[in-house]
């Protein structure tokens, strides 16, 4: 596993991705903002042979909890 299905997941993004250092060996993450003040966002990286994708949507998690949670599962 590895860039290809890092890139053939953050097609299916929402808005545009920038890629994410220090998660994984190669990370993309989305930030997008909704009505209300909530947001949309994703990281979806590989590790090895592993992949983690998460979406969390209108949570109070931020991108960064996000990426940090993704790290772990990593």
């Amino acid at each position: 596993m590895g860039a290809s299905h890092v890139s053939n997941r953050s097609t299916r993004f929402p808005v545009a991705y920038k890629s994410a250092a220090g998660v994984g060996d190669q990370a993309r993450t989305f930030l997008q903002s909704l009505n209300g003040g909530q947001d949309n966002e994703g990281v979806v990286a590989t590790k090895s042979s592993d992949l983690v994708a998460i979406t969390a949507t209108a949570t109070p998690a931020s991108l960064a909890q996000v990426e940090a949670l993704v790290s772990q599962l990593l």
